[in-house]
């Protein structure tokens, strides 16, 4: 009876040795890396991911032997240098995003970030003056501007005022001059969903789709450069409501 005991507790040592989590630990989640970061509450990062391409999206949450660790962070580096992704998902969980997160990744069209933000690190969006970001719209649920580190969405002049103006930037309503006060955010063109803005053409869009495409480029929309719904998504020639495109803003019916 004593050696069976002996031998069940040393299986279960085992097991619970197995199953031990430590801060620092790296876990597969896709083409994606993940690191823990806290214990208590069970949280994780994303961590270097060369993998990653296209549509990146990042969970609210994931299991590692049986406990629910929430995404709060995006690590400083965790995309660097990385062309091949065109679009990226963040989650509602989101605090963080760490210096030179997205450095360079060029063809990151749009950004939408979640209202639990609250930093986002140096350089975290910044792209070289050679190569400039195709970066056209970017929403903000959080209604007091995130904090920004040096640099951050630069891209095409110099460190502070390398965003272009006509980049529209939606924020929650009542936060306007708040983002217009918040170093790194008052180069935007903000725009709350509550504010009224003029339409500079309506557009009667031909039933024919083979009318569409010479219909919208008349009245001055470029189909090769992405074009925005009032919440910030992108839509196509399809889209049939308001859409911005450059700082512009069209009805299509």
């Amino acid at each position: 009876m004593k050696k069976l005991f002996v031998s069940l507790f040393a299986v279960l040592a085992v097991a619970a040795s197995a199953q031990t989590v430590n801060i620092g630990d790296l876990v597969d989640y896709g083409d994606l890396k993940l690191e823990v970061i806290s214990l208590s509450p069970a949280e994780m990062a994303v961590a270097k991911s060369p993998d990653a391409y296209d549509d990146v999206v990042i969970p609210g949450s994931v299991t590692h032997y049986d406990v629910e660790y929430k995404i709060t962070k995006i690590n400083s580096f965790a995309f660097l240098q990385n062309a091949a992704i065109t679009s990226v998902s963040f989650p509602e969980n989101l605090k963080e995003i760490g210096a030179q997160a997205f450095m360079a990744c060029y063809n990151i069209d749009s950004l939408y970030f979640p209202a639990s933000l609250e930093k986002i690190g140096n350089s975290a969006f910044y792209c070289f003056n050679d190569q400039p970001s195709k970066l056209h719209a970017v929403r903000c649920d959080a209604v007091m501007p995130p904090t920004c580190g040096d640099m951050c969405f630069g891209t095409r002049f110099n460190a502070h005022d390398g965003v272009d103006r006509n980049i529209p930037l939606w924020v929650p309503k009542g936060s306007v001059q708040a983002y217009r006060d918040a170093y790194g955010w008052e180069y935007f063109n903000i725009i709350t969903d509550g504010e009224e803005s003029s339409i500079v053409e309506e557009i009667i869009v031909p039933v024919d789709p083979e009318g569409i495409e010479e219909v919208l480029t008349s009245m001055g929309i470029d189909l090769s450069q992405p074009m925005f719904n009032e919440a910030g998504q992108r839509v196509d020639a399809n889209y049939r409501g308001i859409i911005l495109q450059n700082g512009k803003k069209y009805m299509l019916r």
